[in-house]
C-alpha cells in the first residue's frame, strides 16, 4: 500500500493541484491519480473527494494530458 498525502481534506485545493502536478512529473498516469483519488474517498468522505477529482482534471486539463 503507498501512502497518501491528505491531498483531499476540504479547503486544500491548492495543495491538491500542487500534489496533481507532482504525481504527473513523477511519470504518474492520469489512470493512477484517478486510483488514488478513489481511494481518498474513504479516508476524507465524497464530496471531499469529488472536489479533488474536479481539481485534478482541471490541472490535467491544463497540463494537455486532458482533452478541452
Amino acid at each position: 500500500m503507498q501512502p497518501r498525502p491528505p491531498v483531499c481534506r476540504p479547503g486544500l485545493r491548492r495543495q491538491t493541484g500542487i500534489h496533481v502536478n507532482a504525481a504527473l512529473n513523477n511519470g504518474c498516469t492520469p489512470e493512477e491519480i484517478q486510483e488514488a483519488l478513489y481511494q481518498t474517498a474513504a479516508y476524507c468522505g465524497l464530496p471531499a473527494a469529488i472536489e479533488s477529482f474536479r481539481v485534478a482534471e482541471d490541472v490535467l486539463r491544463e497540463r494537455g494530458v486532458l482533452p478541452e
